[in-house]
């Protein structure tokens, strides 16, 4: 069950040539003495591309897939990747170790595509086969040689890759990116290379791993963060700003002393909340290229409970015309108005008048095209406290134009608390308890009704912030250490 408190605090708690048969290439790193502790490698062993990493710089506890064979055998047959394991190799350096749990090609592991020399390691040279057509049921998916069980490019099924992680009889392993940091809020953003968090200030990080990279030191912290191919966008104490994701002085696009967080954007906009001198809640909106801040919806005028500060607005979400976010009724409004104060709001990014999409308990939710997936949490009242999930939490599915149609996907336990939705794909929903057995599982809910899968396993620290590219999610946990993580979908 968690508690919060009804003040801006709130809101701001509120992804070569051939080897002999049998031989690895000799690609150990040895370090040097000279100079800071570089590196040096063996022939082979490329740092940036792999699939070798022996010897290249890293940070502790990293893991990454290795193969050390001839390229044309990699995952096929019985051939299949290993796990590399960064270590220390004398003080302040860390270098990749051995590939370890690779099979390579040999007299007696044939990788080959087609039924080759069993010892060649190369694909079968020779004509195709002239037996019979196959007889059986049409293939229903792409179809490979790997070895399915511990194949981290082929885990489970065929092209199912770890994001780097191991795979374990079938199951993909999560991997640990960042063994340490100092994340203290959920600010927190994924792009097409790097993972960007708040960290007393902004720091980035490869998806691959490697040293954090700090491109703003903060004091303040942050409360909203986003990232285009070319920028990244913040709120700290002193209002909205960019910054170049390769490094550069940052620029303020809109000053505020006012309490500020749920930044999101569309190809050209920024969208984010802002606190009013009065306690109201704003919707602000500025193009990501600067000039005037503007208020999309703001109090003047209005009878919604939200908009005197009875209520608190959570995070926005934009689609290609709309703006949609969801209101929790203020605990002094009694039990009794929960059920008409907490709602999901639509409404054109030109401004207007919005639309009530839902009514009832207080809900985050996930837009997806043509739907919505909804998170509903029972909420009761005690002075000046909530406490969410006091009750069966729902997971819904309804459309973005409203109604009264809904699907429910799924009702879990009152001692099963899902952190805000994670993610959600053309098969899944993705989500993380915060309470009961399962806190710190990320887990998959099929969005077709089959029961949901467990990604990560039970750990005794709670996912609290993270993001999602198309196979990966990304996450960190809440606790001393506060790891930067990945697991693939």
């Amino acid at each position: 069950m968690r508690r919060l408190k009804l003040t801006a605090a709130l809101a701001l708690t509120l992804l070569g040539a051939p080897a002999a048969c049998g031989q690895n290439k000799d690609t150990v790193g040895v370090q040097t003495t000279s100079g800071t502790g570089g590196f040096t490698f063996g022939p082979g062993v490329d740092c940036s591309a792999g699939p070798d990493y022996t010897g290249c710089p890293c940070s502790a506890g990293a893991t990454t897939p290795c193969y050390t064979g001839p390229a044309a055998t990699r995952g096929v047959g019985p051939c299949h990747d290993g796990v590399q394991t960064c270590l220390q190799q004398m003080e302040l350096n860390y270098a990749f170790g051995a590939c370890t749990g690779e099979t390579l090609p040999s007299a007696t592991a044939a990788c080959t595509l087609d039924g080759g020399s069993p010892d060649s390691g190369l694909p079968d040279s020779g004509p195709p086969d002239s037996g019979p057509p196959d007889s059986g049921p049409p293939d229903s998916g792409p179809t490979c040689t790997a070895d399915l069980d511990t194949d981290p490019l082929n885990c489970g099924s065929c092209g199912h890759g770890c994001c780097g992680g191991a795979c374990v009889v079938g199951v993909c392993q999560p991997r640990v990116i960042v063994a340490q940091t100092a994340a203290t809020s959920t600010s927190f953003a994924v792009d097409a290379t790097s993972v960007y968090w708040d960290d007393s200030g902004l720091k980035k990080v490869a998806k691959s791993g490697g040293a954090p990279v700090t491109l703003i030191s903060e004091t303040d912290g942050l409360t909203g963060l986003a990232v285009d191919t070319t920028s990244a966008y913040f709120i700290d104490g002193q209002g909205l700003k960019s910054i170049p994701t390769a490094g550069g002085a940052a620029t303020l696009l809109s000053a505020s002393s006012e309490t500020s967080w749920g930044l999101v954007m569309d190809a050209t906009t920024l969208y984010w909340i802002q606190m009013t001198s009065t306690g109201a809640y704003d919707i602000m909106s500025i193009p990501k290229t600067g000039g005037s801040p503007k208020v999309v919806y703001g109090p003047a005028g209005s009878t919604d409970g939200c908009k005197t500060g009875d209520c608190l607005e959570w995070a926005p979400s934009v689609d290609a015309t709309s703006i949609y976010w969801s209101t929790l009724a203020a605990p002094s409004a009694g039990d009794a108005q929960l059920s008409t104060m907490s709602r999901i709001l639509k409404l054109p990014k030109t401004g207007g008048t919005p639309v009530t999409l839902r009514t009832g308990e207080p809900a985050s939710f996930l837009l997806d095209g043509a739907s919505m997936y909804v998170y509903v949490m029972p909420v009761t009242t005690s002075g000046n406290w909530y406490f969410l999930g006091n009750g069966s939490n729902s997971l819904l599915r309804m459309s973005v134009t409203g109604g009264a149609s809904t699907t429910v996907l799924a009702t879990l336990s009152t001692t099963e608390v899902p952190s805000p939705l994670i993610g959600v794909d053309a098969q899944n929903l993705y989500y993380a308890y915060s309470t009961g057995t399962n806190a710190g599982n990320i887990v998959a809910l099929p969005i077709g009704g089959a029961p949901a899968v467990t990604l990560t396993p039970t750990a005794s620290e709670s996912a609290f912030a993270w993001g999602t590219d198309d196979a990966c999610i990304y996450w960190l946990d809440f606790g001393a250490s506060s790891p930067l993580s990945v697991v693939a979908k």
